[in-house]
C-alpha cells in the first residue's frame, strides 16, 4: 500500500465469471464474489446508447494499488466485472444501493480500460481502470 502516492479511501468488489452447465447442457455466466479491494473513484461522464435498447450509460474511473490490505497482489483482466464502490464509511456510492438482493446485470461494471502506471525504476505503482456500466441483458 505504501508504493504509491495516492490514498484509497474507496472499496470496490471484484467478481469472476464461471461457466455453469446446466442438467440440459446449456451453458451461462455466472458471477461470484472474488475480492473487496481499496480504490480511488473518479465519476467521469455519461452517454446515452441508442442500440440495442436505449441506456444511459456513465462512465468512471477508479484507480487501484497493486497489493490490497492483506499484502496479496491484486491481479486485473479485461475478463472481470466491478460492483458496489463504496466510501470509507461502507455507503455504496456506485451499484446496487441494496446489495442483498438479487444480482443483476445493470449492478455491474466492465473494463472498459485498463492501465499498469509504474514508477521510476519500473515498479507497478498502480492500475488506473475506466469503467462502463452493464447494460446488456444474460451476458
Amino acid at each position: 500500500m505504501n508504493s504509491t502516492w495516492i490514498r484509497y479511501p474507496h472499496t470496490v468488489e471484484i467478481w469472476t465469471m464461471q461457466r455453469v452447465t446446466n442438467y440440459a447442457g446449456q451453458r451461462y455466466p455466472t458471477w461470484t464474489l472474488s475480492n473487496t479491494v481499496p480504490c480511488f473513484y473518479v465519476p467521469i461522464s455519461s452517454r446515452d446508447r441508442q442500440s440495442p435498447t436505449y441506456a444511459n450509460i456513465n462512465r468512471d474511473e477508479i484507480y487501484v494499488p497493486p497489493i490490497d490490505t492483506d499484502g496479496n497482489p491484486i491481479v486485473l483482466t479485461y475478463d472481470i466485472r466491478f460492483k458496489n464502490i463504496k466510501d470509507r464509511d461502507g455507503y455504496v456510492l456506485r451499484g446496487d444501493a441494496d446489495a442483498a438482493n438479487v444480482v443483476s446485470n445493470e449492478d455491474f461494471f466492465e473494463v472498459h480500460s485498463l492501465i499498469k502506471h509504474t514508477g521510476w525504476a519500473g515498479k507497478l505503482r498502480f492500475y488506473q481502470i475506466i469503467l462502463l456500466t452493464v447494460v446488456e441483458k444474460h451476458v
